[in-house]
């Protein structure tokens, strides 16, 4: 067993051709729906309204949307998951045991980025020490907020967040498999995850790159359908646009969350082949 684009590829096609009615109804009740909802009742800050803020009720319709749209994308990765070794479970059972793991999902991952904030800030920390440390010894005169050197620090700063942060996530595309699959702790789970995916972070890396290729299309549709047509709650046609453009989505909902499932068994196997 392999580990690649291709084998995620096919593994991930076999199951969603076989079972893409079920795929989709799961995620329509549980990601489509509540997102159009979403868009009816809520007025989202946007480029063309950054003044718009949320309050309490938009704070808690986006929360619970968050939640319904999670639960739906694991039990699609678990029926995918569960396929090979488990055929035939019904939604309702899969449906029912995905909120313990989704508990610790979501613990296991405010846990790793939290880590990951701190050891960011004293990182942070430690280098404006050390500038000013280097500045005061040696009369260094550090560039002005408003310099050119200042602004490359800035940017090189931004850039390896944005870097760490990508390679923790690669480094967690095991942890909902592992949730859904393993009865392991929370701390367990980030060490299982971290040893999956070693090795692995050119394909991992491939894989979110296609992900953002493909959704990149979709956004801009969506946000030209809005602007063009208004929001959902504006007239009949503008509801039923929104309601087509939120079709392309779920197509890819159901491979993205599909490939949860068949990427934590191709790294289970390859690494059960490997040892």
């Amino acid at each position: 067993m392999t580990f690649s684009v291709g084998s995620v590829w096919h593994a991930t096609q076999a199951v969603v051709r076989r079972d893409w009615q079920i795929y989709a109804v799961v995620l329509a009740a549980f990601s489509v729906l509540p997102a159009l909802v979403l868009q009816m009742t809520v007025q989202m800050p946007s480029l063309d309204h950054p003044e718009v803020r949320l309050g309490v009720a938009g704070w808690s319709f986006l929360v619970a949307n968050y939640v319904l749209a999670l639960i739906g994308t694991l039990t699609v990765a678990a029926l995918a998951g569960a396929a090979a070794e488990a055929p035939g479970q019904s939604v309702g059972s899969v449906l029912a045991g995905t909120v313990k793991p989704m508990l610790k999902l979501l613990a296991a991952s405010l846990l790793a980025f939290l880590i990951m904030t701190v050891v960011l800030a004293v990182a942070a920390v430690v280098l404006a020490l050390l500038a000013g440390l280097i500045g005061g010894l040696f009369g260094v005169q550090l560039p002005d907020a408003q310099s050119a050197g200042s602004m490359l620090l800035i940017f090189v700063i931004i850039a390896a967040i944005i870097i760490v942060e990508l390679f923790v996530t690669l480094r967690l595309s095991a942890l909902p498999g592992i949730a859904l699959f393993e009865r392991i702790g929370i701390f367990a789970s980030l060490r299982r995850t971290w040893r999956l995916t070693r090795g692995h972070m050119l394909t991992l890396l491939a894989l979110a790159l296609i992900y953002i290729l493909a959704a990149a299309p979709i956004v801009a549709l969506v946000y030209l359908g809005t602007q063009r047509f208004g929001p959902p709650t504006g007239s009949l046609p503008a509801f039923v646009v929104a309601a087509l453009l939120l079709l392309p989505s779920l197509a890819l909902n159901i491979y993205f969350s599909a490939a949860m499932g068949t990427v934590y068994r191709l790294l289970a196997g390859t690494e059960a082949e490997a040892a």
